[in-house]
């Protein structure tokens, strides 16, 4: 664009045959402007004025603050040939207009509102009275206006830039639209069922009445039934009754008939005994005579004369069947009819057979010899059959007649059993008779029975639905009162929904960067906005509760998110937001949160440091998982696209571009990102495009989480009973509201009667059954609940005091960049006086153990933390500490101290000032009955003692204890006496935390075995001293293997991976010098290191000056101790002397004296860096030990050479000239202000003399007589030592004062006065400062507590 811009043309653009289409396209262009031109050139040179003339270019862009003027160096054309329009952030114009378009969905409109006077215009052309709507769309522009207030607060209070921009607002405005839509249909859903489930109760009331009126009716039938079935029942027992009389007559009867027939039998077994020897021979005779052949028996009528034998058998058989047979023309006449034979066959032997028949067949026949079978068969074979038959008639006849009277008997025994049997049928028909009317009753009275039972069964149904109604309606009273305040309800929530929603989607849109008490601020001043504009809202409507269920939350805390109200409206904006996420997450808790939400969705989670960023970003957007970019502050330009949502959708497929390639994107899609740095800025592009949430601990989460701590600890048995019931309680409101919700559903889904869906009922039952077992369960936990709070209790001033202390560590980033310390380091503070604690050996009673670890969790955080704090800041985080403590509970004297309107004052040289000083004192409450019983010469006495906190008046009575003596001690001491305000102060605090207080014995072989394998040690230090031989001193001691590593150089960083890889792998040390000249190296580190998982014994040390190029995120993960130049001329000479202890004992002698002069001079140049800017230097010039090496090469090259091997050389033939200049030069170079520059050739050229060669030489002149008393010992002034080899001149440095006269530095006496005077103002200001910070938080936390 630039290129194109400024000459019109993109190289290289145009080539081969499009650069000849071009060509002969301008050709025809030209010649119709009537232009001849030929050459390529000319075509082109034309092509582009064209392009000058024509092309229109409107672009637009939003760089940072500080990336504006590189874009304009790098590309000028872009600024030079363009329009510039700076847009800036929209008019209260454009906002009201938009937001007005962009709701013009939403029903805002209020007909009969008024508005009232007191309205906050925030859109000027606002037209009064304003209408609903404009009221509404005018709080909205008031809104976004107030979020710049806030953030200019933000920054002043905080120093923490952030950006407000018009896309705030869209988020703004779309949350409103979305979110008002939401909760409508919500109010309207829940109404719909409210109503529902009201109804069917009171449908169910009437229907009970119904029933119970049914109930009566059915018990009046049931009566008429009953005598009916009474009477049936009676007279089928009299038949009953009857029948089983006749039965029993019968059964006689029947015993009778049985011995009649019985002998009936035995007779009739007698006769048919004799009968059956006869009956087959007759049997068998008729057998035979029925074969007699016709041709035989013709043969025998034919004869004429047959024989005698044959003729009497046809005689005997005509005559046995009655025939008169006197010739035997007659026989054969009988013989030849055609019945003979079927006659003699049918013959009835009991009918035609008298007694004297048989008498004369017996006479006539059978007496014959003749007459026999054998005979009259061999005559004729049909008669011999014949005679077998006459033979056994007669005999079967003589049978029958010998068996008649047997026979006569049976009949008559048989006659009376057959009267005796008609006899026991009329019984039998008579009891049938009973029995069918018995069974008729029994069918009737079985029908009244079942009738009657019928509408038993109908009243008892009836019965149990009344009963279970009347139940059901007593335990649901409770529900139905509570859906008739929430019905009656809806039209309130109904009317405060505008106001709600818009509260609630300026803090989804805005809110999400700030902490607690600006999110309570900025919530406050919206509500104040809507108070004032008569938008109704409703109060107090938590933003926790209004966006979120009790099922959510309680879900989010099983997930791991910090029980807290700004880590629950976090997640409300981890769930709803439209810009995509940008999480500030220093503790990794909203990391690990994400990770558990969105476990079965397979969340990636990656770096913008890594190499394999762009291909898990791509894989995301192609199949919809959720991706977390932690690093956010290497924000990579290729996401731009996807932060911005631009979508493009072809052929079906929704597409996005990522670099050069369009890909698929997955509406599932969701994108985190996270910086562990809480001071991270961004600029105006990435704040606009996305919604930041920040996840910095809160003092709550804090003191919820050391609670847990230190009941784990201490009270193991209490925390799990603790534990349980909270996540009992929790899990039964859970299901007491979704049985709730169940039985709304349940009547809600009920159709028709209510009563007769057994279901519901049964539903509706369970629900409340369940419901009245867990309210039961819920009353007992409470008093075990009770009970448990009242020994936590004991212990939450434990976990108040840790919250109090890590957001003293929180905010001490405000003292110093580097003053930067995580959770996890005061975690592990805490954990070690909990676990590690020597103190608590020997103890038992739970009260005292509480009071030890209270008291060791201020003295372990301060003695391990001051070894990362620079001297001059240790009482500034002691104090704050001590403010913290709940020992200190004169909170009015600490405020008066901290109070800067009551300025610190040296009243020691004025005695006006002193006046001045004691009249305002006296009109302070706590001083002024204290003031008048102190004397003069105690106030003499304390106005000019030099330890004049030792002798401070007792401004208190004998009711107070030490402490508060204390407290008043530094107020007078601050009011008079601010001089003295550190050693006030250390008093002050070792009564408060006890005299060891200030004692560490950490020392870099401790913090060695302390820290973790993937925890830096780092070693910082001001500009110029390098503490980086601590460690070779450690390593030569503990005689472990260690890398050196120097950065500064191309190879320092592959150098550094390379050492830190393999220590890491087999557990040695790594020391890494001046990692501040390589702060892009050091980004990478900390995620280096944890993905090494090195060797336990691995341990990295880093060197480095205290710059602000460290990355935070570093200074956060590492355990920081910071080393300075020892204080005083006296340590600093010792520190210097000893780097230069060999060299000194080398020949000349002469050079060892020059090397104690440098030392003096490097000394007093560098002290009087403690002065700057106002006494001393007037900047703060960065002098360090490198000068100090430096002027030592000079001495000991042009000593050297005049010495030329010599043991000695004359003082005087030094190049003493020479010498100052290069002294000058190396030092001065660093100076760019006249006067310092001329103070240090004073300076120079009176330590760098050949006159320090002889005795008694003054290097420091005494002062004058009348300076000379400010002094308590001597005049100030200091003289060259005797001697001439470094022994000497170390044991001089020995007797030096440890905190030197301001004379030896070339200030006045009163100097080191001026700097105590600025220094404990400077604390006072700096604790007075923080601790307003401080108390912000911790009343919001003590309302959050509260519930309020």
């Amino acid at each position: 664009m630039n290129t194109l811009l400024a000459n019109a043309e993109v190289p290289g653009l145009f080539e081969g045959d499009e650069f000849s289409t071009l060509m002969t396209a301008c050709k025809e262009g030209a010649q119709r402007q009537g232009l001849l031109l030929d050459s390529q050139d000319e075509l082109y040179k034309w092509f582009t004025q064209q392009i000058v003339k024509n092309l229109h270019v409107v672009f637009t862009m939003n760089p940072p603050e500080d990336g504006l003027s590189s874009r304009a160096a790098t590309s000028p054309a872009l600024f030079n040939r363009c329009v510039l329009n700076w847009f800036g952030d929209w008019s209260h114009e454009a906002l009201f207009q938009v937001a007005s378009e962009l709701t013009q969905s939403v029903d805002l409109d209020r007909p009969n509102f008024v508005a009232p006077e007191t309205i906050p215009v925030a859109y000027q052309d606002l037209a009064l009275p304003a209408s609903h709507r404009d009221t509404v769309v005018n709080s909205m522009v008031y809104v976004h206006h107030s979020v710049r207030h806030f953030n200019q607060r933000l920054e002043k209070q905080l120093g923490r830039v952030t950006y407000l921009t018009p896309r705030h607002f869209l988020d703004f405005v779309a949350h409103y639209v979305r979110l008002f839509r939401e909760k409508r249909e919500d109010l309207e859903e829940q109404q719909r069922h409210l109503n529902v489930g009201l109804e069917k109760l009171r449908d169910t009331v009437d229907k009970v009445k119904d029933l119970r009126a049914s109930l009566a009716q059915k018990n009046s039938q049931l009566k008429a039934k009953d005598i009916e079935a009474n009477e049936k029942l009676q007279g089928m027992i009299a038949d009953q009754r009857e029948a089983e009389q006749r039965k029993s007559t019968s059964l006689k009867i029947q015993a009778k008939l049985a011995k009649q027939e019985e002998e009936v039998a035995k007779r009739k077994e007698v006769v048919n005994a004799d009968l059956e020897k006869a009956e087959p021979a007759v049997l068998s005779a008729q057998e035979s005579v029925r074969n007699i052949k016709r041709q035989q028996l013709n043969e025998v009528r034919s004869l004429p004369n047959p024989p005698a034998g044959v003729k009497l058998a046809l005689e005997a058989v005509c005559t046995l069947l009655g025939h008169k047979a006197d010739n035997w023309k007659t026989i054969q006449a009988i013989v030849r009819r055609d019945d003979f034979i079927a006659s003699i066959v049918g013959y009835d032997n009991e009918g035609q057979m008298t007694k004297g028949h048989r008498s004369r067949m017996q006479n006539d026949f059978l007496s014959k010899d003749e007459f026999t079978y054998e005979r009259v068969n061999r005559a004729s074979k049909a008669c011999g059959p014949l005679v077998q038959w006459v033979e056994a008639q007669v005999n079967y006849s003589a049978i029958l007649d010998r068996v008649g009277p047997l026979r006569e008997e049976a009949e008559q025994l048989e006659d009376r059993a057959l009267q005796t049997k008609a006899e026991a049928q009329a019984i039998e028909k008579q009891i049938g008779g009973f029995e069918d009317s018995i069974a008729r009753y029994k069918t009737e009275y079985a029908s009244l029975i079942s009738e009657t039972q019928a509408i038993k069964t109908e009243m008892s149904r009836v019965e149990f639905k009344v009963e279970r109604s009347v139940r059901l309606l007593d335990s649901l009273s409770s529900e139905r009162t509570r859906w008739e305040q929430g019905s009656r309800s809806f039209e309130t929530q109904s009317s405060t929904i505008v106001g709600d929603v818009l509260v609630a989607s300026a803090a989804l849109a805005y809110s999400g960067l700030f902490d607690q008490q600006f999110r309570k601020a900025m919530g406050d001043n919206w509500l104040s906005q809507l108070t004032l504009s008569g938008i109704e809202y409703k109060t107090p409507n938590p933003m926790t509760e209004y966006l979120s269920t009790a099922d959510e939350r309680l879900k989010w805390q099983g997930h791991n998110l910090p029980v807290d109200d700004l880590c629950t409206e976090n997640a409300i904006i981890l769930k709803r937001f439209n810009r995509y996420p940008l999480i500030i997450d220093p503790s990794a808790r909203a990391t690990e949160f994400l990770q558990n939400e969105n476990k079965d969705r397979r969340l990636i989670v990656t770096s913008f440091l890594d190499d394999s960023f762009i291909k898990q970003l791509e894989s995301a957007l192609r199949f919809g998982n959720p991706i977390l970019i932690q690093d956010a502050e290497h924000l990579d330009p290729i996401l731009n696209h996807v932060l911005n949502k631009e979508y493009q959708k072809t052929g079906g497929r929704v597409l996005i571009q990522l670099g050069k390639q369009e890909i698929d994107f997955s509406p599932a899609f969701k994108l985190y990102l996270t910086t562990r740095d809480p001071s991270a800025v961004f600029p105006p592009d990435v704040c606009s495009r996305t919604t930041i949430v920040n996840f910095t601990v809160t003092r709550s989460s804090l003191q919820t989480q050391s609670l847990d701590d230190v009941l784990k600890s201490e009270r193991p048995d209490v925390d799990q009973r603790r534990s349980n019931l909270v996540k009992m309680q929790g899990e039964f409101n859970t299901h007491l509201r979704k049985l709730e919700k169940r039985l709304l559903r349940a009547l809600n889904e009920s159709t028709g009667n209510i009563l007769d869906d057994d279901v519901v009922i049964e539903t509706l039952e369970t629900l409340k059954k369940e419901a009245a077992d867990i309210g039961k369960k819920m009353g007992e936990t409470e008093g075990v609940m009770v009970e448990v709070n009242t020994i936590t209790k004991e212990y939450s001033a434990i976990s108040r005091a840790c919250s109090a202390v890590y957001a003293v560590l929180e905010q001490l980033h405000q003292l110093n960049h580097f003053y930067q310390f995580s959770l996890q380091y005061f975690i592990d503070i805490f954990h070690q006086v909990l676990t590690e604690n020597p103190n608590l050996q020997g103890i038992s009673n739970h009260s005292a153990r509480g009071d030890i670890i209270l008291r060791d969790i201020f003295i372990r955080t301060y003695q391990r933390t001051s070894l990362g704090l620079l001297q001059r800041d240790r009482i500034t985080v002691a104090m704050l500490l001590a403010r913290a403590s709940p020992r200190v509970t004169d909170k009015a004297t600490m405020d008066m101290i901290l109070d800067t309107t009551a300025l610190g004052n040296d009243v020691s040289g004025d005695a006006q000032l002193r006046s001045q000083v004691l009249g305002r004192a006296s009109s302070m409450e706590m001083l002024q009955n204290q003031l008048p019983g102190i004397s003069t010469s105690q106030w003499d006495r304390f106005c000019t003692e030099e330890l004049a906190e030792n002798v401070v008046p007792p401004v208190w009575d004998d009711t107070v204890d030490e402490i508060g003596r204390q407290l008043r001690s530094v107020l007078l001491v601050k009011l008079l006496r601010v001089d003295r305000f550190v050693p006030a102060a250390e008093k002050l605090l070792a009564a408060v935390f006890g005299s060891n207080f200030f004692e560490s014995s950490e020392d870099l072989d401790t913090i060695v075995g302390q820290v973790k394998s993937t925890t830096p040690i780092a070693l910082s230090s001001n500009p110029g001293f390098d503490a980086s031989y601590k460690v070779n001193h450690l390593v030569d001691k503990l005689k472990v293997r260690c890398a050196n590593i120097a950065m500064g150089s191309n190879e320092g960083p592959r150098s550094a991976d390379k050492a830190v890889s393999e220590a890491a792998a087999t557990g040695h040390w790594v020391l890494i010098k001046n990692v501040h000249l390589a702060p892009g190296w050091l980004q990478g580190l900390e995620k280096r290191l944890g993905s090494l998982k090195p060797h336990p014994d691995f341990r990295l040390f880093l060197s480095m000056e205290t710059s602000p190029k460290i990355p935070v995120n570093l200074l956060r993960t590492s355990r920081i101790l910071m080393y300075e130049q020892p204080a005083g001329v006296r340590a600093n000479m010792r520190d210097s002397l000893s780097t230069l202890a060999d060299r000194g004992n080398k020949a000349p002698v002469e050079k060892a004296r020059l090397y104690l002069l440098l030392s003096f001079l490097h000394a007093i140049i560098q002290e009087r860096l403690r002065y700057a800017p106002t006494l001393g230097w007037k900047g703060f010039w960065e002098f360090n030990d490198s000068d100090y090496e430096c002027a030592a090469f000079i001495i000991d090259t042009w000593v050297d050479g005049i010495a030329r091997g010599r043991s000695n050389v004359a003082p005087a033939k030094l190049p003493w000239d020479l010498l100052r200049i290069l002294i000058i030069e190396t030092y001065g170079g660093k100076i760019d202000d006249a006067e310092d520059f001329q103070q240090l050739e004073v300076i120079v050229n009176q330590c760098m003399t050949p006159a320090a060669y002889e005795d008694g030489h003054q290097l420091v002149a005494g002062a004058p007589d009348e300076e000379a008393e400010a002094y308590s010992d001597g005049n100030g002034g200091l003289a060259t030592p005797e001697g001439t080899t470094m022994a000497d001149f170390k044991r001089w440095v020995d007797r030096l004062p440890e905190r030197e006269p301001p004379r030896y530095l070339g200030l006045p006496a009163n100097a080191e006065k001026l700097v105590l005077v600025g220094h404990g103002k400077e604390i006072i200001g700096n604790v007075a400062r923080l601790s307003s910070i401080l108390d912000e938080g911790e009343q919001l936390a003590g309302e959050e507590e509260r519930g309020v």
